[in-house]
């Protein structure tokens, strides 16, 4: 069994997981939560592999019950702590992987929460589709609609990831993962006409739009948030993530 220190496998670790193309949210929830987990076993002076055992584990995800944590949370902690010890296990560091002798507290299943037809029909008719930024909005809920993409997948779409004629778009999910996502009809006509009222008159071409852009003053008119009518009652569901921001895509 290596002797290397926790904390220096922890890095390692990290380091793969960049290396991976994990998410940058992915990899910061299992440094900060397999750090806690390495923090406590130096207050019980476990600073290396072959000092940690089944015992420490339990006692810490008992203290963490004590403290309050949800079910969920514990249960994520001994799923990040097993990938942790695969990882120690491909390089040899361990024999055996003892996180996996460790059960996670079972979390009940919750049925998706979802927006009723009449909920999404509302919610599409709230931007105003007389004004520029109320067709962009009326876009951006057409097209989260209609290709179920993440809304940070959204907010990363550029010109070259969005082929109207063909109806695709072309997404970067987690892992860098790219895939091919169909839309609608209606998305690809209110992407058009966002597209055709927003851009700058000498904007011929895609070159010439992202040159156009480059104008503060085009730049700031461009990337103002959706009108507050839209997202507050985009937000307003519990039902709905907004993140305030406006793809590239829509510039």
């Amino acid at each position: 069994m290596n002797v290397h220190s926790l904390q220096a496998w922890l890095g390692r670790y990290v380091q793969f997981l960049e290396r991976d193309n994990a998410s940058p949210y992915t990899v910061k929830n299992y440094r900060t939560d397999i750090g806690q987990f390495l923090d406590y076993c130096a207050e019980q002076e476990c600073t290396s592999l072959s000092s940690l055992n089944r015992d420490i584990v339990r006692e810490y995800l008992a203290e963490l019950t004590e403290v309050g944590y949800a079910r969920a949370s514990i249960a994520r902690r001994v799923f990040e702590l097993r990938a942790f010890g695969d990882y120690l296990i491909r390089n040899e560091a361990w024999e055996q992987n003892l996180f996996r002798r460790i059960y996670a507290p079972r979390v009940p299943r919750r049925l998706p929460r979802y927006l009723t037809v009449d909920e999404v029909t509302r919610l599409l008719g709230v931007p105003e589709a007389a004004l520029p930024n109320g067709q962009r909005d009326r876009a951006i809920l057409e097209t989260l609609y209609a290709s179920g993409i993440r809304v940070s997948e959204l907010v990363g779409l550029n010109l070259r990831d969005v082929n109207l004629a063909a109806r695709e778009l072309r997404v970067i999910g987690k892992g860098n993962k790219e895939r091919i996502v169909l839309v609608t009809e209606s998305v690809r006509s209110s992407s058009r006409s966002t597209l055709k009222s927003s851009a700058p008159p000498s904007a011929h071409t895609a070159t010439a739009w992202r040159t156009a852009r480059a104008s503060s003053q085009w730049r700031r008119n461009a990337l103002s948030s959706p009108s507050a009518s839209t997202m507050s009652s985009a937000c307003r569901s519990p039902k709905i993530r907004c993140s305030g921001q406006v793809p590239q895509y829509f510039w």
